[in-house]
């Protein structure tokens, strides 16, 4: 298993932080080129079991399922991309004027990159600390 840890600080309200993260449908917007055309598949609103789909360039399907949901503090995403899971925690905490996100992924690759994990704990914090960075970017604009 590849696991990285990201905390960074968004010059936003806890709410809508929570809020714009756990919709799953904005991703295409803050993580460019790992994902898009994303919908809910499940009737709404958003909580604990909702479920999404959506295409990873690469690695074709992917979907997710919110299996921890506790606004606004906590929210774990649970999902499948190709022949790998993967799940990405975010731990929310308010501060004056902002919210501190503490994001973790999980990537347990199938297939070849299963052997190839050790090397791809550097990529993914690369990626993870790139995609949390546009998370911010996009909900600061």
């Amino acid at each position: 298993m590849v696991r990285v840890t990201t905390q960074i600080t968004i010059a936003r309200d806890i709410d809508d932080v929570f809020s714009y993260f756990a919709d799953l449908r904005n991703e295409p917007a803050w993580n460019h080129g790992h994902v898009r055309h994303v919908v809910m598949t499940t009737p709404g609103p958003i909580g604990r079991g909702t479920a999404f789909v959506g295409d990873h360039p690469g690695f074709g399907t992917v979907t997710w399922r919110i299996t921890d949901f506790v606004r606004p503090s906590r929210i774990a995403i649970e999902g499948e991309v190709g022949s790998g899971t993967y799940r990405y925690v975010g731990e929310l905490t308010p501060l004056q004027g902002a919210t501190r996100f503490l994001g973790t992924v999980e990537w347990r690759p199938g297939g070849f990159l299963r052997s190839l994990s050790p090397l791809l704990t550097p990529i993914l914090k690369f990626q993870a600390r790139r995609s949390f960075t546009n998370l911010k970017n996009e909900l600061e604009r």
